[in-house]
């Protein structure tokens, strides 16, 4: 007879989130805009509790989850879109926290098309939550904009036996500007 899943050995049950960013846009939620070009791969909710202790620590993710994409082909030729919701009309401090990894790639973000902040490199040697990242101040109307993700290249440190690249998003931040 197959036992439960829950009698299975090395079963861990998935954790309560004890950890949400205050006002972030979870990545895992945001909508995602259809592509103009088909994707290699499409960008998709990861609970990060699975990758274990190691990687894996209470309060590290926001929601204890992230947005995962694998490029799929070379970094260059990938690009994502999401949907950022603004309730209020105003100037607002973009942040970001990004996943970063030895297969994580070099990522420019665009708003409504023009360029947010300098590329971010997410490579590290193991898998773990970068800090928030500022991508730059913004007047945005109420609506929807959309946040573009694109890959830039790879850090030389990254493995050479992949040429893909990976991204992982784990919240938007709007910081309202006096």
């Amino acid at each position: 007879m197959t036992p439960r899943l829950t009698e299975r050995a090395g079963y861990c049950p998935p954790p309560r989130a004890d950890y949400v960013e205050p006002d972030a846009l979870e990545g895992e939620t945001l909508a995602q805009k259809l592509p103009r070009f088909m994707p290699a791969a499409w960008p998709s909710p990861q609970p990060m509790w699975v990758f274990g202790g190691k990687y894996f620590k209470p309060g590290q993710w926001s929601n204890d989850r992230a947005l995962l994409w694998g490029s799929g082909r070379a970094p260059s030729k990938e690009r994502h879109e999401l949907l950022v919701p603004v309730t209020v009309s105003g100037k607002y401090r973009v942040l970001a926290q990004l996943a970063r990894g030895a297969d994580f790639g070099i990522v420019q973000f665009t708003l409504d098309d023009a360029e947010l902040g300098a590329p971010v490199d997410c490579y590290a040697p193991e898998l773990q939550p970068g800090a928030p990242v500022e991508l730059g101040v913004v007047s945005l109307s109420a609506g929807e904009h959309t946040l573009g993700l694109g890959f830039t290249g790879r850090n030389p440190a990254a493995p050479a036996a992949r040429t893909d690249a990976r991204l992982g998003l784990d919240y938007v931040k709007l910081v309202p500007v006096d």
